[in-house]
């Protein structure tokens, strides 16, 4: 499916309040042009220096192109997909995505004891925790399906709701594929950041050992 990209200024923004803050920026809660309430992230300036360009290339196709979405539930969205490009003036300053609402637990909270008893879901059987671990396995399927790698994956880019529906965040630093659209047709763009613990090797440790010595694989070093 292929949209239209929605570019709108950041005066354009109402902001309600800050939810959270991050290593490339900082997510708000905002009332859009629409009206509709959303949530904006706010690249920091160092973030927009080093590869603003290349990240506004790529949201422009993310918004364009989202992926369908496995879920059958009006009341839930398994991504937090990108929907309006945010400029300021002839800047990019970030992007506006769904707001996740209602109350919604970590993966972590769910599969392990201890945080189970800590958190209050101490009563969830061992199916329920089979289904969510399913979810999660079939949300991300559903994104590679799409052309879509999901570059930062760890436990705190993934949250749980009371039926055991999982939803993926911080899709903006995913690797994307979109053949079909011109801007960046034939491309892929690269995601950027990563927790090492949970990133593939090849991407978390790009120091290879040979004859006791060490050598970078990286095209960064």
């Amino acid at each position: 499916m292929s949209v239209q990209p929605l570019v709108w200024q950041r005066s354009q923004l109402r902001v309600v309040r800050k939810l959270a803050a991050g290593g490339e920026g900082t997510v708000f809660e905002v009332v859009g042009p629409n009206r509709q309430t959303m949530a904006f992230k706010e690249y920091k300036a160092k973030a927009l220096r080093s590869h603003g360009a290349a990240t506004e290339k790529k949201l422009l196709a993310m918004v364009a192109h989202p992926p369908a979405d496995p879920s059958s539930r009006p009341d839930h969205q398994t991504f937090l997909w990108p929907k309006a490009v945010i400029r300021d003036g002839g800047v990019l300053s970030g992007f506006c995505m769904p707001l996740l609402l209602g109350t919604w637990r970590k993966p972590l909270d769910i599969v392990d004891p201890r945080a189970r008893r800590d958190s209050g879901v101490a009563n969830w059987h061992w199916g329920a925790r089979a289904t969510v671990c399913l979810n999660l396995a079939h949300a991300v399927a559903a994104l590679h399906a799409a052309g879509v790698a999901w570059g930062d994956i760890n436990e705190e880019n993934a949250v749980v709701n009371s039926s055991g529906l999982v939803t993926l965040l911080d899709l903006d630093t995913a690797a994307f594929r979109a053949p079909d659209a011109p801007i960046i047709r034939g491309q892929v763009s690269s995601g950027r950041t990563g927790a090492r613990r949970s990133t593939r090797p090849p991407a978390a440790t790009p120091w290879k050992g040979t004859a006791g010595r060490w050598r970078c694989r990286s095209t960064s070093c």
